[in-house]
């Protein structure tokens, strides 16, 4: 059953501009309480004040739990639709169809889907970036490692002339001090033999003469 409204063949359109004219914007509820209660607010019939009450219970129920709901959406689900206009606002703004609704949800999904795709070729960006540095960093390991393995083989051919250095020069001297000592043993036998000579020239010298 629909309410009637008091506002005879004026169409809604014109009564919501004339409220909006006067007392400034006017939403579908307050619409809907000019149309069916007169200027001392007697309502047109129980229903119209049932409907209208219960059109604030669902905005306030709407806006405690967090919501989106239009005040067309309220009027439309409370008095319903008929031809795609809602009853009992003869030809004011048509709701939002079942058609219109799935456009919404699928520009929202089309939203949704292009921000996906730029947060992954971001992530994407990132990921290639990262592994390019990782690639540096592995080249300038390698060649560290190259460098470093490059400056311990010629430290180790120095350290090993170094030794071979040193040990010839301790043959070399061991030799001169070798030499040396026979030079020595050779002189010191010379110089006993030069004794022993000198000893046996002085006993044949002291012998007598017979």
């Amino acid at each position: 059953m629909q309410a009637k409204h008091v506002t005879g063949r004026t169409p809604f359109t014109i009564i919501r501009n004339e409220i909006s004219l006067k007392n400034g914007d006017c939403d579908m509820i307050e619409l809907y309480k000019y149309t069916h209660a007169n200027v001392k607010g007697k309502w047109s019939s129980a229903l119209a004040k049932k409907n209208w009450e219960q059109m604030n219970e669902l905005r306030d129920l709407y806006a405690a739990e967090g919501v989106e709901k239009s005040e067309q959406e309220i009027v439309a689900e409370v008095v319903g639709r008929g031809n795609g206009y809602i009853k009992g606002l003869g030809y004011g703004p048509k709701p939002p169809g079942k058609q219109s609704q799935l456009q919404q949800e699928l520009e929202e999904t089309r939203v949704e889907l292009g921000e996906s795709k730029t947060e992954v070729a971001t992530y994407k960006s990132k990921v290639d970036a990262m592994n390019e540095q990782l690639t540096q960093q592995a080249a300038q390991i390698a060649k560290l490692m190259a460098y470093m393995e490059g400056s311990g083989s010629k430290n180790n051919d120095k350290e090993q002339q170094t030794n071979r250095n040193e040990a010839n020069e301790v043959d070399e001297h061991e030799g001169d001090g070798k030499g040396n000592e026979q030079e020595d043993e050779q002189e010191d036998d010379e110089k006993d033999d030069d004794e022993d000579d000198d000893l046996s020239a002085s006993q044949y010298s002291t012998e007598p003469t017979v």
